[in-house]
């Protein structure tokens, strides 16, 4: 009988199966083995190891690779990797032949794995160069501060010195040495910085190709399931039923099924959007290419209170409808308020049928086609109207996803009401999450601006108190230090002789002639220009003009700048 059945099997011309059919039998022939004991050495059914070995099914992966380790063990020599690759490229050959489907979903999954794998190592590179930005951020920085610390040591090391001349131009023993060592740190944080940023973009762009590898194999695993669904309702319905009945409660589990699954790849989409826009165009594809409608728009809430229709998709454009024709319109808050008001609950969703006249505000841009006149009673009807209110986390509206022209020619079913349900929630967060993006990439690129602005004025008065030709001084108003110099130029170290980190640690009132210290104080508090005396490095006084300059920030006043021009020769 087996043979009989076995002749009546058609020829098939598939040279690529015939090839994977020869190479299993080679391998199943050095085992040495029969066919039921074989199958009770692997548990697995005798009538699908026949089947694997003549061919009329490819066998699957891991019976390949179980083939290859019995023979390995019974011959003694390991499978290389070339067997390993040659088994499973004739396996793919014919499984591309005899099932493309299938084999369509085992390269999108091996192409996902192999996303997965380079991701995982781009976040483990990621990390590495975070740690060693951090690292070599703090050898620079203690090396920076060691170079400051010799000059400042080399500073005072000179005051106290028996010269009397101050030589600027000579450098302590070892800060050439040091001061390279700060520029070579610093030239290695920033290669280390610029290589993580790169490190960044590679993982930005493994993470977008495995949401886009996720999304088509989600699609391609609905699209399978929604195929076997289909053959196991014709095989089971009987032919007056399947007349009768475009989808069987039979099949209704796995048409849910194939729902589910394209829920999750269009969530994917927006989830995977970068922009606000991108989002929104998201949100309509996904309502058409996923939910079974051919026509979908999202109203915008702007900061007026007004809805701007902000994303359309359509899968067929005419003259009356489209991105041109409905994009950009605005209609006002009350009239949406009062549509979704007149809509009757489904769910979170609303529903206006069509004969609900003197309801739908004139200003409200909704789909208006011609499409086919209903039959039956639950047939959609041109003008019906399904709408989803988008909220945010805090219930305040975001917009309104309009939906029109079910492919299935009918009002939508619970399930299909769900289905979307389920969608308009993730679109509400996804776009909220768009939004908090943009609006935080709008203030950080004003941040930006900002302190850049600040960098550049920065600059611009250390350039200015560094090379001004006269003598300028900085203290702070409100420092413990009690008056002390936090910063002086070339020019006032110039006029007293003294060097720079020696003035730091001093007053006015400690440089100033005791007669002229009444002067200083007005100066000070009237923050009036008056000519007084300051002591030089040589003892004598040098006469000066001093006036001041309060500078404020946000919280009053924060600093005293001086300015100190030389009146005449010193005097003793």
């Amino acid at each position: 009988m087996l043979e009989k059945r076995a002749e009546q099997l058609p020829e098939l011309d598939e040279p690529e199966v015939e090839a994977f059919k020869d190479f299993l039998n080679q391998l199943f022939a050095a085992l040495a083995t029969s066919l039921t004991r074989y199958a009770a050495r692997v548990k697995r059914d005798k009538g699908s190891v026949s089947r694997y070995l003549n061919g009329r099914r490819i066998a699957p992966e891991d019976f390949v690779d179980e083939l290859l380790r019995q023979v390995a063990e019974l011959t003694g020599n390991p499978v290389t990797d070339d067997v390993r690759v040659q088994a499973h490229r004739l396996r793919l050959e014919a499984l591309r032949v005899r099932n493309p489907s299938r084999h369509e979903l085992e390269q999108l999954r091996e192409s996902l794995g192999a996303a997965e794998r380079e991701l995982h190592l781009a976040n483990v590179r990621e990390r590495v160069l975070l740690r060693a930005v951090v690292v070599a951020e703090e050898r620079a920085s203690q090396a920076e501060q060691r170079y400051r610390q010799l000059e400042s040591d080399w500073a005072t090391a000179r005051y106290t010195a028996r010269s009397a001349e101050l030589d600027t131009y000579t450098s302590p023993d070892g800060a050439d040495e040091l001061r390279e060592e700060v520029r070579g740190l610093k030239s290695e944080l920033e290669e280390l910085r610029i290589e993580l940023a790169r490190a960044q973009e590679l993982k930005h762009a493994a993470e977008e190709q495995c949401v886009q590898l996720e999304g088509r194999l989600l699609a391609a695993e609905a699209a399978l399931q929604t195929g076997w669904a289909r053959t196991h309702e014709r095989s089971t319905e009987n032919p007056k039923k399947l007349e009768s009945s475009a989808t069987g409660a039979a099949s209704e589990p796995y048409v849910r099924l194939a729902t589910l699954r394209t829920l999750q790849r269009v969530v994917a989409d927006l989830n995977s959007a970068r922009s606000l826009a991108g989002t929104l165009q998201a949100v309509v594809e996904g309502a058409v290419h996923g939910l079974g409608f051919d026509a979908a728009a999202v109203s915008l809430v702007q900061p007026d209170g007004d809805l701007v229709v902000a994303a359309v998709w359509e899968l067929e454009e005419t003259e009356t409808e489209g991105d041109s024709v409905l994009l950009g319109q605005v209609a006002s808050r009350e009239s949406w308020d009062r549509l979704l008001g007149a809509g009757d609950d489904r769910g979170t969703l609303r529903f206006l049928p069509h004969d609900r006249d003197g309801v739908t505000p004139t200003d409200i841009p909704l789909f208006t086609n011609g499409g086919p006149q209903p039959v039956h009673a639950n047939d959609w009807h041109p003008q019906d109207c399904l709408l989803a209110p988008l909220h945010d986390a805090d219930g305040d509206l975001l917009g309104v996803l309009s939906v029109d022209r079910p492919r299935s020619g009918k009002r939508p079913g619970d399930w299909t009401r769900e289905a979307l349900e389920i969608f308009s929630l993730q679109a509400s967060i996804a776009i909220g999450n768009a939004r908090l993006r943009a609006e935080m990439q709008y203030g950080l690129a004003r941040l930006e601006k900002e302190q850049q602005a600040l960098r550049a004025s920065e600059e611009s008065f250390r350039h200015t108190f560094e090379y001004a030709p006269s003598g300028m001084a900085i203290t702070e108003l409100h420092r413990a230090g009690g008056g002390q110099l936090t910063r002086v130029n070339d020019a006032f170290c110039r006029l007293l002789g003294h060097p720079r980190a020696v003035l730091r640690q001093q007053t006015f009132a400690d440089l100033v002639h005791p007669e002229d210290r009444a002067l200083l104080d007005r100066a000070i508090a009237e923050v009036a220009r008056v000519e007084l005396r300051l002591m030089r490095r040589d003892g004598s006084f040098q006469r000066v003009r001093m006036r001041n300059s309060i500078v404020a920030d946000a919280e009053g006043p924060s600093f005293l700048l001086t300015h100190i021009d030389d009146i005449d020769d010193p005097v003793t």
